[in-house]
């Protein structure tokens, strides 16, 4: 090895030793006893430990390591940071999604209209088909038919008529679909108009210059 690189080394270690030597480690443990001297940080695992100068004064401080309980509230945060991060893209996700399939907000308003109306004809065809069962079984009770007829037939008016209850939760859901649909993408296009005015504002007072 170079003669001068040996020496080199040898006077960082020196001095290493030396700045070392000079420092005085001290703590009090969770008893509260006091402790002094290189096994200070050993017997304070638990607390902070100063590091003083051989003249008494602080030079430094290691910080006492994580309680169980702040190792567990740091635990919960992180995961409460990761479920609103993922949160957040999901909904960047669908706010990227919603801007391509609309181009204006009436285009929401006339989706939601047409399958409002679509459902509306399955329903109206399904109490015209009712009303002919009520009446089926009107003429049925009357001629005294056979109670088999008669319970076949209400039965049917049963169905349809549990049909038509499904269809208007359907028009409910597409109501709530689109009516959510439409305040986001009022939300999404007044957050750009108010982005690209913030952004025009302060590239005005750039071009005077």
């Amino acid at each position: 090895m170079n003669k001068s690189v040996l020496t080199i080394l040898l006077g960082l270690m020196i001095i290493s030793f030396q700045a070392e030597a000079g420092r005085i480690k001290k703590c009090q443990d969770e008893d509260g006893m006091w402790h002094y001297g290189d096994r200070a940080a050993a017997a304070c695992a638990k607390t902070k430990v100063i590091e003083m100068s051989t003249e008494g004064h602080k030079t430094g401080e290691m910080a006492a390591p994580p309680t169980a309980e702040e190792l567990k509230v740091f635990e919960e945060q992180k995961k409460r940071e990761e479920i609103r991060k993922k949160a957040e893209a999901e909904q960047a996700r669908k706010d990227a999604l919603l801007l391509s399939i609309y181009g204006h907000e009436k285009d929401i308003i006339y989706v939601r209209k047409r399958k409002v109306a679509q459902v509306e004809h399955s329903i109206t065809a399904n109490k015209e088909t009712l009303t002919t069962l009520e009446k089926t079984l009107e003429r049925q009770i009357k001629q005294k038919a056979e109670e088999k007829s008669i319970e076949h037939t209400r039965s049917q008016i049963k169905r349809v008529q549990e049909a038509i209850d499904q269809k208007r939760v359907e028009q409910k859901e597409i109501e709530a679909k689109y009516s959510k649909e439409l305040i986001r993408y009022r939300e999404i296009k007044a957050s750009q108009k108010a982005a690209e005015q913030l952004s025009s504002g302060a590239a005005a007072p750039a071009a005077t210059r």
